[in-house]
């Protein structure tokens, strides 16, 4: 995974604005039948402008009497979705998943900032009802339905901070716990929180069952909009599917 290709592509204020949207976000499965046109607008100029080299974003109507979303049991189904978002990434490119991740929660967290509720969607969906044309070597990895959310929406729990991590985080730098934490409010397949942390001397690791996917590029944008207002350097260690982060002031990507 390049470290260069994720984290300073994008302005200081837009990952301060998703930073301050990482704690309001939520995964929503009940929305309005309506968004407001001036919204839409936003969003569509949010899909164009902030996907990473090799993704793309492409906002659908879902069409009626569409069967695209396929039910889950023993968990809600959606209602009232009449829009979303797929996530497109080019299998061409190196760790494409972990690069739609980051993508799709850049849109996410913008349309947070904007009141628009979201929810990834990555396995419980008909690819064959997604009338969007594809590029060679192109898949949609996830879609993610948006709207104004209704009333009986919540948030799912998550773990403690300090069940993910294997020292203290209380003993840490406030730097690092900030980061764990944003990362801990990170969407995860069926909620799983895969990633871990720890902090030793003066670095901190994040680890990922793996460097590829959707899971890991969303905890990736989330780290990095936790670190706005710092200098950060990352050292990528493919083998042991981690992440080394430590305060520097050369060679910052965050």
């Amino acid at each position: 995974m390049p470290a260069q290709l994720w984290g300073g592509q994008y302005r200081k204020s837009e990952k301060e604005r998703w930073n301050e949207a990482i704690a309001l976000r939520y995964s929503c499965r009940h929305f309005k039948l309506d968004i407001y046109p001036a919204t839409l607008s936003a969003l569509e100029y949010t899909a164009a402008r902030l996907p990473v080299k090799g993704t793309r974003v492409v906002l659908a109507e879902i069409p009626e009497n569409a069967d695209l979303l396929i039910p889950i049991p023993f968990i809600s189904s959606f209602t009232g979705v009449t829009r979303y978002a797929a996530v497109i990434a080019d299998t061409a490119f190196q760790d494409p998943k972990t690069l739609a991740g980051i993508t799709g929660e850049t849109f996410v967290l913008e349309a947070t900032s904007l009141g628009v509720a979201t929810c990834w969607v990555a396995g419980n969906f008909r690819r064959s009802a997604c009338e969007i044309p594809l590029y060679e070597g192109e898949q949609i990895l996830a879609i993610i339905p948006f709207g104004l959310a209704e009333d009986n929406t919540f948030a799912r729990k998550r773990k403690a901070l300090r069940q993910l991590c294997r020292n203290d985080p209380a003993t840490w730098p406030l730097w690092a716990y900030k980061a764990a934490e944003s990362v801990r409010g990170a969407p995860s397949a069926i909620n799983r929180q895969p990633w871990r942390f720890d902090f030793t001397g003066s670095t901190l690791r994040v680890s990922f069952p793996s460097l590829n996917s959707l899971d890991t590029g969303i905890a990736l944008l989330h780290l990095t909009c936790a670190l706005f207002q710092g200098s950060y350097r990352v050292t990528v260690q493919q083998k042991e599917h981690s992440l080394l982060i430590y305060q520097g002031e050369t060679h910052d990507i965050v």
